[in-house]
This record gives structure tokens, sequence and C-alpha cells, in this order.
């Protein structure tokens, strides 16, 4: 089965970053790209009219609207265009889709059909550690590929550079939450994006077992990390900021999320979004822990429906 990428758009250079990315995760994979672009009119909506008219009358508002609407629609016009000549100039074959909608609703929708999602994404100078944690709360300080974290179903990959050429991938485990599901579904993209994968373990020093003893435990619990290099590195070393530091920017990190009260948490805890926010490497990857029994469901429920359009 081809491997799907879906790559989100804005004409950022940031998106450009991603765009360059996918041309070469397509080729080396012989994997199919669909780029996907959302005019969000209803953002641009709220931002003319947040307020019952005044001085300002309602036709005067939908004039604004409008023209911004009709701008919105020709700028992802002129994205589709161009974007389409890039794919063309790295060989890639590629479609575009140009909707309307709210753009994490829309994105997370079509990531289902797809085995990853790619978008850029523009680092910024860190929030306080309240305001961090807390950030997937507040729609005005959070990006969109922040806000991704909380809502995309399949694996998120979040590209703020250009240039990546990684040889390996770095499975981030914690073990004091060991899920052999997210092990397998990082070992399934490894495998998808033509990586070698390297596990590694985090966890506080004064464990009683010893390395030996959890490398034989991850191998007898899963046969496919038999030939896997298996790292370690300290828990209680670890920060936010240096999970998400360019030490990674010769190996993909991926780092697991799973949903916790309506949002999503990763390694210490922490929301995933301050993951993104406070990243600094070139790119890292969000795998969410649900992934391989969500994948499996989605490919349940496609057998069933294409059985019962056949009888």
């Amino acid at each position: 089965m081809t491997p799907s990428i879906l790559l989100s758009l804005d004409g950022s250079i940031y998106a450009v970053h991603a765009a360059n990315l996918c041309f070469r995760l397509a080729n080396a994979a012989d994997a199919s790209v669909l780029a996907h672009h959302v005019v969000d009119t209803e953002g641009a909506r709220e931002f003319v009219i947040r307020e019952p008219e005044g001085f300002v009358s309602a036709k005067e508002y939908k004039s604004v609207y409008d023209y911004l609407s009709k701008s919105l629609w020709a700028i992802g016009q002129q994205l589709k265009n161009r974007y389409l000549n890039e794919a063309a100039k790295y060989g890639v074959t590629s479609s575009f889709v140009l909707e309307e909608g709210d753009p994490v609703t829309a994105v997370c929708e079509r990531a289902k059909a797809h085995d990853l999602v790619v978008i850029g994404h523009h680092h910024k100078a860190p929030l306080s550690v309240t305001d961090t944690l807390q950030s997937h709360k507040s729609v005005e300080r959070s990006s969109f590929a922040e806000a991704l974290t909380h809502n995309c179903p399949v694996p998120l990959l979040v590209v703020q550079d250009d240039g990546q050429s990684w040889n390996t991938m770095s499975i981030l485990v914690s073990l004091d939450h060991l899920n052999e599901k997210y092990i397998d579904a990082c070992l399934d993209t490894a495998e998808l994006l033509n990586l070698k994968p390297i596990i590694v373990c985090l966890g506080a020093d004064n464990r009683a077992k010893s390395k030996d003893d959890i490398i034989c435990q991850l191998r007898q619990a899963n046969p496919r990390t038999k030939d896997i290099e298996i790292n370690f590195s300290s828990l209680e070393d670890l920060s936010v900021t240096q999970a998400a530091s360019d030490s990674y920017d010769t190996t993909l990190p991926v780092v697991p999320t799973r949903a916790i009260a309506g949002a999503r948490v990763s390694l210490l805890d922490v929301n995933a979004s301050a993951f993104v926010h406070c990243l600094t490497a070139s790119s890292m990857l969000l795998m969410p822990e649900e992934y391989l029994e969500y994948k499996r469901h989605s490919e349940t429920s496609a057998q069933k429906l294409e059985h019962a359009d056949i009888t």
C-alpha cells in the first residue's frame, strides 16, 4: 500500500520547508502527497464582525468581509499554483485541495485518510511556565501547529527548518509509562519513512531494574525491538526545552502524546503543545499513543463498508 502524506500549507517560509521535506519523503518512500489549504472565512468573519453594528453599519462590515474573503480565496489559488509548480520540479506527483472552513477541524478530518500530517511551524520565544502549560486553552496564543497537537488523530510532523537529512528516528519512551502500541506505531512510521529506529528510554537514575533487565523486558514484550539500538537518558534531567532542543537535528525525535481531560499530554505529563511551542530543533514527530488502535479500527470500518458496497 502506498504511504500517504497530508501536507498542510499556508503561504509562509515554514510551509516551504515542510513542502520541501515532503518532496524528499515522497521520493524516498514512494509516498503520495496531498497538499491542503483551508480558507478561514469564519476566522475572517470573527475578525471583521465581532460586535453588533454601531458607528459602523452591518453593510459596511459585510463589504469588508466580502473583500477579505475574496482576497483569501485568491491567495489560496496562488498558493495552489505555486505549490504544484514546485512539486513538478521535484518530480513529485501531488494533488492540492483548497477548501473553506475551520483549519484545525478540516485538517483533522482529512488526516483520517492519511498516514502522516506534515506542517510548518514558526518557533517563537517561550511563554512563562504557566502560560506554556495552559497554551492549548488560548487560541490567540497558540499557533496552528500547536492547536493540531490536541486534535490530529495521526502522527504529526512539525517542521521549522529546511534541509533535514535524517538517517535515524529517536523514539523517546518513558519507563514510567511504557506503551507497546506506541512503540509499534513508531516502528511502523520509521519503516514508512525509511529511517533506522533508535529507542531512547527515559527514567529515573535510581530505578531498581538494571538497564540490561529493561532491555530484556522490552525485547521480550516486542520481538520487533530485537535488533534495535536501545539507549538511556535520565528523566529527572529532562525538561521540555531539552526534549525539544536542537540536539536532535541529525535524527527525527518522536514524542508520545495521550488524551487526558480533553487535551493531550506528553513526556513529564506536559501539555503536548508545549513541546511544539518550545521546539528549537528542525522538526519533531508527535505520535498519538492511540494511533495504532485508531488505524486498525479505521481499516476494519473501511473493509466493512467495502464489503457492504460489494454485496
